[in-house]
């Protein structure tokens, strides 16, 4: 089935050329002009993935992720910022608030498709323990697995033997969304805090 892509931008020029570039690749696109119109459409429609700029008037994409990630109605999606990030600390603030990545503006019309069709592409993170700063790892694993479920037995047990292990994105996500982990980006390295460890995020 043809993915069904929702672009939340206020600039009609560039609302127009992403649309044009996505239909004429065979994607369903639905676009909103602000990011009101964008958290409607996500929860109406359940898009495959949502690609959303960020300095809107009306709502800004980052309400629009925080709104998203607190409505326990969203099909969850990959969430992406399409962006000049004008201002120090924009790239940081939308991992923050749940963008998963980014696609710099001006895009180019030459390799745009192909960005957007890596988050298509359902993909793991692997989590490298970088560092443990207490000794609760037993107990912190047990609540993860507890609240979570046995798909995150594999994070659990990373804390606990200080292994490698795999997570999937909409598990990385519901921890996130649960407060159990932080997502955070220090000089282009992901990384994500939960309680006391600190994992490297490596996409495959």
């Amino acid at each position: 089935m043809t993915a069904l892509i929702l672009v939340i931008e206020d600039d009609e020029a560039s609302r127009m050329l992403v649309t044009y570039l996505l239909e004429a690749d065979g994607y369903q696109v639905y676009s909103a002009s602000d990011g009101r119109e964008g958290v409607r459409a996500a929860l109406e429609h359940g898009p495959d993935l949502i690609l959303s700029d960020l300095q809107m008037p009306v709502m800004d994409g980052y309400e629009v992720a925080r709104l998203l990630h607190a409505d326990p109605g969203w099909r969850r999606a990959p969430l992406v910022a399409v962006t000049a990030f004008s201002m120090p600390g924009d790239r940081e603030k939308a991992l923050e608030v749940g963008f998963q990545d980014h696609i710099s503006k001006p895009i180019d019309p030459e390799r745009f498709v192909r960005q957007v069709e890596a988050y298509l592409a359902p993909a793991p993170w692997r989590l490298r323990l970088a560092m443990a700063v207490n000794g609760a790892r037993f107990a912190l694993a047990q609540r993860i697995v507890d609240r979570l479920g046995e798909r995150t037995g594999g994070i659990a047990a990373a804390m606990t033997t200080g292994h490698e292990t795999w997570i999937a994105r909409e598990d990385l996500d519901a921890m996130r969304d649960s407060g159990l982990a932080h997502i955070l980006s220090i000089s282009g390295l992901h990384m994500a805090i939960v309680g006391g460890f600190a994992f490297f995020l490596v996409r495959l």
